[in-house]
C-alpha cells in the first residue's frame, strides 16, 4: 500500500469493565442518531433510557408526513435467511412482505435474541427473516408506521449492471453482470429492445455458465444492425416485479468474423485480413537474421499497409533486432503486427542508441498515421515474441509500449521484458489482452513498475495471460467496465529488489492487481501465486487492492448541509468547483435522509445538483460526504490465491457493491474492507456500503508469519466524533476461516486477530471520544459462517449496531481464551458467549456493540 498509515498507540490502556456490559446489544440508542429520518415516530422508552449516557443531538424526532421510505436493503435472502432495512421510519415501525407477485402482505417481526430482551431494531433500521419456504423467490417489502407506507423494496430480484463488450453482432454471446440473475436454471430472461422504440426479442441463456452474479445471453439474431438497445433481466421470480433495465446499451454490428480469436463482442469484422510480408517488401525487405537493424523495413511495411486502409504486417520466423533513439515502430490505425508464432517469430531490443542520459525510447508507439497523434484504431500485435534486453546499467534503457488505442489487441504474443517497466496501455477504449505471456524482473532504473498499466481504459478484457514478474504488479485505476479472467499470475518472491537509490533508500510496493477508482469489473477464475513461497523482500503483497489512491482523493469534502431541493444539495458555507472528477457522488450519512447517494451532475459553490431525485431531500440536519467510490460494482469470484502477504484489501477508500464471491486463498491473508474518516482540517468520510463476501475460504493453517480474516473495520482516525454511517448493508454468508493454532496475527497495517469483523476501530487523537449514539457499522448479517481454531469468531465493538450473528450449530471452534482486543484504546467488554468479542472505547463510552443479536 501507499497511502498513508493510520499509527495504532503502543501503549497498552487498563481493561475497563462497564456497568452494564453484560449485555450485548443494550447500549446507546440508534434514535438519537438517525432520529431526523423517521416516519412521525415518538421517542421510544430505548432512547429516552440512553438519552442518560448520551449527548444530546439536535435534530428533529418528528418527520412530515410522505418521509417514510426504504433506502437500502439486503439484496438476496434465501427463506429463513435474515433481510436488513435502513431508510427513514421509526424504531416502531412495522415491516410487511409479499412472496412472488402476490398482493397479499405479511407482516414480518423484528429479529430478536433468544431470550426475547434484544430486538434487530432501532430508528431508521431493522433486521427481519425471509419466510420459510423451499427454493428462492422473490420478496416485497415495505416499512408503514402511522399509516405511512414506504414505496415497495425488493429482495432477490433481478439486477444488472454492467456488460462485457458494449457491442455485440446479433447471434453471438453476451454476458451480463449484476445481482439475482439466475436464481432458479430455466427461469431466467433477458429482453432486447430497441432504445428509439419498436419491437423487442428476447434472448436464450446458457443455464450452465450462468449463476445469479452472471448471464450468458445468446443474442437474438434478429436484431437490427447498428442499433442501440435497451436490456430487460427477470429471473422468473414474482412475474412483472423482476422485470429490470440493466444499466448499459448495447449496440448490434453487421455480422463479420472474429479474425484473431480475440473472443470479445466488439471485435468481429472490425479488422482488415489482407497479409503483406514484410520480408518481401520491394524497397525495404526486412531480414529478421538477428544482425541487421530492421526497424526502417518494418516501419515502411507499416507504412504501406496503412495506405492500402489497414491489413496484417506478417513477420515470418526470425530475430528482427530493432535499433533506434527516440520512438521505433510506429504502429498505426488499421494495422496489426503479426508473427508466425511466439517460437518462431521475435523482436529483439538491447539499448539505445543515443548517449544522452535524459533520453527515452519507446520500441512500440501507437499513432493514428504517419503524421497524426492520435489513437491508432483497430490495431493490434499478435503471435511474436517481443525481448527487451536493456538493462538499469544502461544510460538509457528501452521503455516499451506508449500511445492510446481503440479496439487494440495483443494476441498470443511472449512479452519478455527483463528489467524493463510496463507497457503503457492507458485510457484504451475497447482493449482486449488475450493469450499472451509476460515475464519480467526489477526495472530499477526505469521507475520500478510491474509489468501492464491499464489505468483509464474502457471495456477492457484480460484474458487467459501467463504473468511472471517481481515487484509493482497490474495497475488497472480509474478504469471502467472491464473482465479479468482465467489469468494466472505468478510473483517472483525469490528475486531481491534493491532498498537504495544513489545512496538514498527508496520505497518498492508490491501488489499484484490494483484498481483504484475502477468501476463496473469481473475478477474471475484467475490463479494468484507466489514462487518460492515465503518472499525474501518486505511483503506488502496485497492480492487484490483498492486504496482510493488518485486525483479524485483531493475533490472529497463533508460538511453539513443548509438546505436541499428534490434534486438539490445546498451548504452556504462552502466554496466548491464549478468541476468534479467523473462518477463523483455526494452521500448522505446522517441526519435527514441519511442512507441516499446520488451522482453529481453539476455544481455551483454552493449548490450541488445530482441526476436524480431525493427520496427524501436534505435539510440542515444533513450530514453529507463528497467523494468517488474507489471500488463499484466488483465481482471477485472464483480466483485461487496463494502466498502473498495480503489477500484481498478495500483499504481506506469508499466501497459499494463490491461481492466478494467463492474465492480460496490459502497462506494468504486476510479478506478486508477497511473504510476510513479522517482529517482535522478538512475530513475524508469514505464509507463501505451495500457489500457481499459469501462462500469464501481464508486458510492460513500452515501460515507460521500470518493469519487470517474476513470482514470489514471502519476507522476512526485521530478524530473524536463519528460523522455517519460508515458501513451499511454488510453481508458475510457461507464463509469458511480456518485458523493456525496457536492463532498468528493478521499483518495489515497493524497486527489483528482471526476471525469475522464488524467492527468500529478507533484510533484516539488529541481529543476524548465523544459518543452521539450514531452507528458506524449498521445492520451487519453474519450468517453461516465456519470458524475453525480462531480463539474468537466476531469481532464487534462500541461502534457496531445491530448486528446479526448466526452460526452453523456445530460450525464454530471459538476457543475459550480472552481474545486480545483490535484496538489498544479499547477494552473487551464481557460478551454474552465465548464467540464473541466486543469491545468499548473506554474513555467515554461505557457500553459494547448495540443491539446485537447471536443466535
Amino acid at each position: 500500500m501507499t497511502a498513508p498509515r493510520p499509527t495504532l498507540p503502543t501503549t497498552s490502556l487498563p481493561r475497563v469493565t462497564p456497568s452494564g456490559s453484560d449485555r450485548l446489544g443494550m447500549g446507546a440508542s440508534l434514535v438519537t442518531g438517525l432520529a431526523s429520518t423517521t416516519c412521525s415516530a415518538a421517542p421510544s422508552a430505548e432512547s429516552q433510557a440512553a438519552a442518560a449516557n448520551t449527548p444530546a443531538v439536535t435534530a428533529t424526532e418528528e418527520a412530515a408526513a410522505g418521509d417514510c421510505f426504504v433506502f437500502n436493503c439486503t439484496p438476496s435472502a434465501r427463506p429463513g435467511e435474515a433481510i436488513s432495512l435502513q431508510g427513514s421510519f421509526g424504531s416502531t415501525a412495522e415491516v410487511y412482505l409479499a412472496k412472488g407477485s402476490s398482493t397479499s402482505f405479511q407482516k414480518l417481526a423484528p429479529i430478536q435474541s433468544s431470550d426475547g430482551q434484544t430486538k434487530a431494531q432501532g430508528a431508521g433500521s431493522v433486521l427481519v427473516e425471509a419466510p420459510a419456504g423451499v427454493g428462492p423467490e422473490l420478496y416485497q417489502l415495505y416499512v408503514q408506521e402511522n399509516g405511512q407506507k414506504s414505496p415497495l423494496a425488493y429482495v432477490n430480484r433481478a439486477r444488472g449492471i454492467f456488460l462485457d463488450s458494449p457491442e455485440i453482432v446479433p447471434g453471438e454471446y453476451l454476458r451480463i453482470f449484476g445481482q439475482n440473475l439466475q436464481l432458479v436454471a430455466g427461469k431466467a430472461r433477458v429482453r432486447f429492445a430497441p432504445k428509439g422504440g419498436g419491437k423487442s426479442l428476447s434472448g436464450q441463456i446458457n443455464t450452465v455458465g450462468s449463476d445469479e452474479r452472471k448471464l450468458i445471453c445468446h443474442t437474438p439474431a434478429g436484431l437490427a444492425h447498428g442499433v442501440e438497445y435497451e436490456l430487460f433481466v427477470s429471473n422468473g421470480l414474482g412475474g412483472d416485479h423482476t422485470e429490470t433495465k440493466v444499466e448499459q446499451t448495447v449496440k448490434t454490428l453487421p455480422a463479420g468474423v472474429d479474425y484473431f480469436h480475440l473472443g470479445v463482442g466488439w471485435a468481429p469484422g472490425k479488422y482488415k485480413t489482407n497479409v503483406y510480408n514484410a520480408k518481401t517488401n520491394p524497397d525495404k525487405p526486412a531480414l529478421g537474421n538477428g544482425q541487421a537493424n530492421d526497424l526502417d523495413a518494418i516501419n515502411d511495411s507499416i507504412q504501406k499497409v496503412w495506405k492500402m486502409g489497414g491489413g496484417i504486417v506478417r513477420l515470418p520466423a526470425g530475430t528482427y533486432k530493432l535499433r533506434f533513439t527516440g520512438f521505433g515502430l510506429r504502429l498505426h490505425s488499421g494495422v496489426v503486427l503479426m508473427g508466425d508464432g511466439k517460437d518462431h517469430t521475435k523482436i529483439l531490443v538491447e539499448g539505445n542508441a543515443s548517449t544522452d542520459p535524459k533520453q527515452q525510447s519507446w520500441t512500440f508507439l501507437l499513432v493514428d498515421g504517419p503524421s497524426t497523434d492520435g489513437p491508432c484504431r483497430r490495431g493490434g500485435i499478435c503471435n511474436l515474441t517481443y525481448e527487451n534486453r536493456s538493462t538499469p546499467r544502461d544510460n538509457n534503457p528501452y521503455y516499451n509500449l506508449v500511445g492510446k488505442g481503440v479496439e487494440f489487441f495483443l494476441k498470443g504474443c511472449r512479452f519478455t521484458l527483463n528489467e524493463s517497466p510496463w507497457l503503457e496501455l492507458a485510457d484504451h477504449q475497447k482493449l482486449a489482452i488475450v493469450n499472451n505471456e509476460f515475464t519480467q524482473g526489477i526495472n530499477f532504473a526505469a521507475g520500478i513498475h510491474g509489468p501492464l498499466r491499464l489505468d483509464g481504459a474502457t471495456h477492457w478484457v484480460v484474458r487467459g495471460n501467463t504473468v511472471n514478474y517481481a515487484v509493482d504488479g497490474i495497475s488497472i485505476n480509474s478504469a471502467d467496465s472491464g473482465i479479468f479472467e482465467q489469468n494466472t499470475i505468478y510473483r517472483l518472491g525469490g528475486i531481491k529488489y534493491p532498498t537504495e537509490r544513489d545512496g538514498k533508500p527508496i520505497q518498492v510496493v508490491n501488489h499484484v492487481l490494483a484498481m483504484n477508482f475502477t468501476r463496473n469489473t469481473a475478477v474471475l477464475s484467475n490463479t494468484f501465486k507466489v514462487k518460492n513461497w515465503p518472499t525474501v523482500n518486505i511483503n506488502d503483497g496485497e492480492t487484490i487492492i483498492s486504496e482510493g489512491i488518485g486525483y479524485q482523493r483531493h475533490e472529497q469534502d463533508t460538511g453539513t448541509a443548509t438546505g436541499g431541493g428534490a434534486t438539490t444539495l445546498q451548504d452556504t458555507t462552502k466554496n466548491w468547483k464549478t468541476t468534479g472528477p467523473p462518477h463523483q457522488v455526494v452521500a448522505i450519512v446522517y441526519g435527514r435522509g441519511a442512507g441516499q447517494c446520488r451522482t453529481i451532475r453539476s455544481r455551483t459553490p454552493t449548490v450541488l445538483t445530482v441526476d436524480r431525485a431525493w427520496d427524501l431531500a436534505p435539510d440542515a440536519t444533513s450530514r453529507y460526504s463528497i467523494f468517488n467510490w474507489s471500488a463499484e460494482n466488483w465481482l471477485v469470484q472464483g480466483n485461487i490465491m496463494e502466498g502473498n502477504r495480503r489477500g484481498i484489501t478495500l483499504y481506506q477508500g469508499a466501497i459499494r457493491q463490491v461481492a466478494i464471491v467463492a474465492n480460496k486463498l490459502t497462506n494468504n491473508g486476510a479478506i478486508d474492507f477497511s473504510p476510513i474518516q479522517q482529517g482535522e482540517e478538512k475530513m475524508e468520510f469514505n464509507p463501505a456500503w451495500n457489500n457481499e463476501v459469501m462462500q469464501n475460504t481464508v486458510d492460513v493453517a500452515n501460515d507460521p508469519s500470518n493469519g487470517g480474516f474476513l470482514g470489514v473495520h471502519a476507522v476512526l482516525h485521530a478524530l473524536e466524533k463519528t460523522f455517519g454511517i460508515a458501513v451499511l448493508d454488510f453481508v458475510m454468508r457461507h464463509n469458511t476461516l480456518i485458523a493456525r493454532t496457536p492463532n498468528v496475527q493478521t499483518v495489515v497495517d497493524a497486527n489483528y486477530p482471526n476471525g469475522l469483523f464488524a467492527y468500529h476501530e478507533w484510533h484516539p487523537g488529541p481529543k476524548t471520544f465523544i459518543d452521539e449514539g450514531i452507528p458506524a457499522v449498521l445492520g451487519t448479517i453474519i450468517e453461516d459462517n465456519t470458524i475453525r481454531n480462531a480463539d474468537k469468531d466476531v469481532y464487534l465493538s462500541a461502534g457496531s449496531y445491530q448486528t446479526l450473528i448466526r452460526m452453523p450449530s456445530k460450525a464454530s471452534s471459538a476457543k475459550a481464551a480472552a481474545g486480545a482486543s483490535l484496538n489498544r484504546a479499547s477494552a473487551p467488554a464481557k460478551p454474552t458467549t465465548d464467540l464473541v468479542h466486543d469491545d468499548i472505547f473506554t474513555n467515554a463510552v461505557g457500553h459494547g456493540s448495540v443491539r446485537t443479536i447471536i443466535l
